[in-house]
C-alpha cells in the first residue's frame, strides 16, 4: 500500500476526512458548495449608476423622442402622460411609479400605439425594458 500524508483510516459511508482528519458529512460539503455557486449566480450583474445614466442618455432618451415625444411630448399628452419631461436618469427616479406603467405598455408592446407613424425594433424595445428593469434593482438595492 503507498504511503500518504493522512492516515488510511476507514471512515463511515457519507463521511469525508479533511486534511486534518476532521470528519463532516459530504452532504453538507455538498451544500455549502451548492449555495455558494446559487448566490454567486443569482446576483446579477447589473450597471452602476453612471452607467444607467450613460444609458439613458444614449438609448432610453433618444428612445423617447423617437418614438414617445409625438404623443406624449410638450404638445400633446395622451392618457396624461408627459414623458418629455424625463430629461435625466434622476428624473425618472422621482417618478417610478409612472414609468411602471412605461414598463408594463412596452412589455406589453401597447407602446407606441399601433396607430403611430414609427415603431422600435424589437432590441430598441428590450433595450427600453431592459433599462428600466436595471434601474428598479438598482433603486430597490440602494434603498435596501
Amino acid at each position: 500500500m503507498p504511503r500518504t500524508p493522512f492516515p488510511q483510516t476507514p471512515h463511515p459511508r457519507g463521511t469525508h476526512a479533511g486534511p486534518r482528519g476532521f470528519k463532516f458529512p459530504i452532504s453538507i460539503f455538498a451544500i455549502v458548495l451548492l449555495l455558494g455557486s446559487v448566490a454567486r449566480a443569482t446576483v446579477p450583474s447589473e450597471p452602476g449608476e453612471r452607467e444607467l445614466e450613460r444609458l439613458f442618455r444614449g438609448t432610453v432618451h433618444p428612445f423617447l423622442e423617437t418614438y414617445c415625444f409625438s404623443c406624449h411630448g410638450e404638445e400633446k399628452q395622451k392618457g396624461k402622460l408627459k414623458l418629455s419631461t424625463y430629461t435625466s436618469m434622476a428624473t425618472v427616479v422621482k417618478d417610478v411609479r409612472r414609468w411602471e406603467i412605461v414598463l408594463e405598455k412596452l412589455e406589453a408592446e401597447e407602446m407606441p400605439a399601433a396607430e403611430a407613424k414609427l415603431h422600435p425594433s424589437p432590441e430598441q424595445r428590450r433595450s427600453v425594458i431592459d433599462w428600466i428593469q436595471a434601474l428598479r434593482w438598482h433603486e430597490a438595492q440602494r434603498n435596501a
